[in-house]
């Protein structure tokens, strides 16, 4: 398995635990052999958005990144650590009556938005 790029240590989010680095290198490998749509699930408080924060930069965002949230607060953060860890990536909230940006490289969603019966909100998004 080939580790992920290693950024370094003054743009680094933290140091990340081992099961975090091993986390984002399966999903690189996965990548690498093709897969393009990928789930992440961890337990609570593994760090899950030390995670996904350093995918923006490990993945070099040439696509679009879901990030799934349940509660307002935690969108809120997702969207906050993105924008103060990698200030270049774009980012928008889709929720309620906020729409995310279709220009926007990473889209931080609330699941109960999407998980509606009958929901279209990521319908014809790129």
């Amino acid at each position: 398995m080939t580790p992920f790029p290693r950024l370094p240590n003054e743009e680094r989010l933290t140091s990340l635990r081992p099961y975090q680095t091993d986390c984002i290198d399966s999903i690189l490998a996965a990548y690498k052999h093709g897969r393009r749509r990928l789930l992440v699930s961890l337990p609570t408080g593994t760090g899950k958005t030390v995670v996904f924060v350093s995918f923006v930069r490990a993945f070099r965002m040439k696509k679009k990144l879901l990030v799934l949230a349940h509660r307002d607060e935690l969108l809120e953060q997702a969207r906050d650590k993105l924008k103060q860890h990698v200030p270049e990536a774009s980012v928008t909230i889709e929720q309620g009556v906020r729409h995310a940006d279709r220009a926007a490289k990473v889209v931080v969603a609330s699941v109960p938005t999407l998980g509606r019966a009958n929901s279209k909100r990521l319908e014809n998004r790129p």
